[in-house]
C-alpha cells in the first residue's frame, strides 16, 4: 500500500466503526422499547407508597370495581380498583397496601380514582400487594 492510500483507508475504517456503534445502540434502544425497559431517571419519577385502607365498598352497577379510601401518609385518597371479585370490603379494610400515588386522577363509573393499588395476578388469581409488617402510612417504596 502506498503512503497516500493509508490515511483515506483509516478514515473509511473510522466511519464504518462509528456506523456499527450507531447500529448497535439503535438495536439496544429498540430492544429496550419492545421490552418496556425504563431508565433509572424514569423509575425515580414513580411514587409508590404504603397506605392503610380506611374504608372500602363495592361500586354499584359494577361486578369488578371497588371504591377504596386510604390514608397515604399525606391525608385521605380515593381509588377505584377492579378487585371486587377477589376481595370483600371487610378483607381489605385496615390492611396496609402498596399504591402508586402520582397517577393522573380519572373518573371510573362516576367515581374519582386518584392513584392505583398494586396487585399481582396469575391466571384467575389476584392478590393485592401488602406489607408483611406494620409501617407508617406514606412510607416510600424504593
Amino acid at each position: 500500500i502506498e503512503d497516500g492510500q493509508i490515511d483515506p483507508e483509516i478514515e473509511k475504517l473510522k466511519k464504518i466503526s462509528i456506523e456499527i456503534k450507531h447500529e448497535k445502540q439503535e438495536k439496544i434502544e429498540e430492544t429496550e422499547e419492545e421490552n418496556n425497559i425504563i431508565d433509572i431517571d424514569t423509575f425515580q419519577k414513580i411514587d409508590i407508597r404504603v397506605a392503610r385502607v380506611i374504608s372500602c365498598e363495592r361500586i354499584e352497577k359494577s361486578k369488578k370495581l371497588m371504591k377504596i379510601e386510604v390514608d397515604d401518609g399525606d391525608g385521605k385518597r380515593q381509588m377505584s380498583a377492579g378487585i371486587a371479585q377477589h376481595y370483600t370490603p371487610e378483607e381489605l379494610t385496615g390492611k396496609q397496601i402498596i399504591i402508586l400515588v402520582n397517577l393522573k386522577p380519572v373518573k371510573i363509573m362516576g367515581e374519582t380514582s386518584d392513584g392505583m393499588l398494586l396487585a399481582a395476578s396469575s391466571g384467575e388469581k389476584l392478590v393485592v400487594l401488602t406489607t408483611d409488617e406494620e409501617i407508617e402510612p406514606g412510607s416510600k417504596i424504593s
